[in-house]
């Protein structure tokens, strides 16, 4: 843990949009998809579900039907051309779209006459255990929800598997439910992430306490660096999920806002335990500090007592060792020896003096 938790992740320059009129189409993100441009097709009912994947929105378009409610998952937003064409669909506007582009851009949902907009970040460990922020954007229409994502890698396992089940719940409810247990699925990840942080931290105070080095002020720093992202990746749903639970919108039926008030209850817990964390982290500074000042003391304590038996000593080695040539015991036979008893009995008697006033 004296090694920083993670290299600093590199900075998007907005430099790109500079000069352009608002709703241009740029992409604004880390280009780190390496998969390229595809839309996973999940097309369900209540009997049956299938599932096809496409490099075409076009031929995943197609795959739309009225009877049929159909999740599209597209991964990929560098291929802007792709993404106009889904945006042209929807028929949303260009300024919505650009947010849609824009991975930096806060959580956020708007209310469209036959659509909503969401936008939030999904958080996840990647295999090296440091964190992924990912942006992600959903299009819910009547029939049909579209998913926007940076990566292949997401935390819906566990929802396509849902799908796929014979007398799944999932199939049996709308479109809308499916939207519902998406963000339900952020939101619970939301609780694993912060686990596995606090367990760091606390692993990190035991380290603190045990030896505290110089290297971990970097790690400390690291923390706060990543508790505060991580802060402006959540705080904002509160208010989203507020507004998605009280929003009269008829895509939204009354039986799912239901569900939306559970979750806000779990994103207001998710805040709490947030809120821990980030009181955890202010206080590790502090708790460096002490215990680099506590081991100190205990250091300058140890010097001290050392230097307090034997400054008498020293004095009486000093005094023996004036060249004066009238001096007592200089020619004694046993005055060499008397001179090492007094000194040991003087030792002795100090120490025992510090252990019977429990300095030692």
């Amino acid at each position: 843990m004296g090694k920083p938790l993670k290299q600093r992740r590199k900075r998007i320059s907005r430099a790109k949009k500079l000069g352009l009129p608002p709703g241009a189409l740029v992409y604004m993100g880390e280009q780190e998809n390496t998969d390229g441009f595809r839309i996973e097709v999940y097309s369900y009912d209540e009997n049956d579900c299938f599932v096809q994947i496409f490099t075409k929105t076009e031929e995943a378009l197609n795959t739309l039907k009225k009877d049929r409610y159909t999740w599209l998952n597209v991964t990929g937003l560098s291929n802007i051309k792709e993404v106009a064409k889904l945006g042209k669909f929807t028929s949303i506007n260009n300024l919505f779209l650009e947010d849609i582009l824009d991975t930096q851009h806060r959580s956020k949902v708007e209310f469209m006459t036959n659509n909503i907009l969401l936008i939030i970040k999904m958080l996840y460990f990647k295999e090296d255990e440091t964190i992924r922020k990912e942006h992600l954007a959903f299009i819910l229409g009547e029939n049909y929800l579209i998913t926007f994502q940076e990566n292949k890698k997401d935390i819906f396992n566990e929802i396509r598997k849902r799908l796929n089940e014979k007398d799944s719940f999932l199939r049996k409810k709308g479109i809308d439910y499916l939207f519902f247990s998406l963000m339900d699925a952020v939101v619970d990840n939301f609780f694993i992430v912060l686990e596995k942080l606090t367990e760091k931290v606390e692993d990190f105070e035991d380290q603190i306490i045990e030896s505290p080095q110089e290297s971990m002020i970097s790690s400390i720093q690291d923390m706060k660096r990543e508790a505060m992202s991580i802060r402006r990746s959540i705080y904002p749903l509160r208010e989203v999920i507020s507004r998605l639970e009280k929003t009269t919108h008829p895509i939204i039926t009354a039986d799912t806002s239901l569900y939306f008030q559970d979750l806000y209850d779990h994103i207001i817990h998710v805040i709490e335990n947030l809120d821990i964390y980030t009181e955890m982290l202010l206080g590790l500074m502090d708790m460096y500090m002490s215990s680099v000042s506590n081991r100190m003391n205990s250091i300058m304590k140890t010097l001290t007592i050392i230097s307090t038996v034997f400054i008498p000593l020293t004095f009486i080695v000093g005094v023996y060792g004036m060249n004066f040539k009238y001096m007592s015991f200089l020619n004694n036979p046993y005055g060499y020896p008397i001179t090492w008893a007094v000194m040991i009995a003087m030792a002795v008697a100090m120490i025992f003096y510090y252990k019977k006033k429990k300095w030692l």
